[in-house]
């Protein structure tokens, strides 16, 4: 990954703040990235909300547990953010990963603003975040909502590469 930050000098070096991103790709690495690049930029670790289901999928809920991802829920939320954590959420959620291509770099619509409510309870400055470039490595072209209802999740992405090339078709086209 190429990737380039501005405007880490808006990120407090202490006390809470609450993070909150577009979510942009088909594979939701973004919140990963997002994670890294904050900690690289400013020594702060970001500690993100995720949905029930990044719980439920398997090496997911691995990989989202031991990155200190916790469950999306505003009463967590605010009580991180009380204690001087930075919180990072995607309000999007999966609407915003899972939209075709055509449909890149357009918000989708938010949840119903209980994070926002939460940073505003505790006190602390909420920051945009735009994450731009992972819907041109990871196009979505077609989607399979029939196979994704039985497999339980949100949607089945087809790219140009996936499923094509198996496991392989998930790593992103090169920017």
């Amino acid at each position: 990954f190429r990737v380039e930050v501005l405007g880490a000098e808006n990120i407090p070096l202490e006390g809470g703040a609450l993070i909150v991103s577009n979510h942009s790709g088909t594979v939701p690495v973004d919140g990963l990235i997002t994670l890294v690049s904050l900690h690289d930029a400013t020594g702060r670790f970001m500690r993100a909300l995720g949905a029930d289901l990044v719980f439920k999928l398997p090496f997911v809920s691995d990989l989202a547990r031991s990155v200190g991802t916790t469950l999306a829920c505003a009463d967590d939320a605010e009580r991180m953010l009380s204690a001087g954590e930075i919180v990072g959420v995607w309000p999007e959620g999966f609407k915003g990963i899972g939209k075709p291509f055509t449909e890149r770099y357009k918000l989708q619509r938010f949840g119903r603003g209980g994070f926002v409510s939460a940073a505003i309870k505790a006190g602390v400055p909420i920051i945009p975040v735009s994450v731009v470039g992972a819907e041109e490595i990871y196009p979505i072209v077609g989607n399979v909502p029939s196979l994704a209802r039985l497999l339980g999740v949100p949607y089945l992405p087809i790219t140009p590469t996936f499923p094509l090339l198996g496991p392989l078709g998930l790593l992103p086209l090169p920017s």
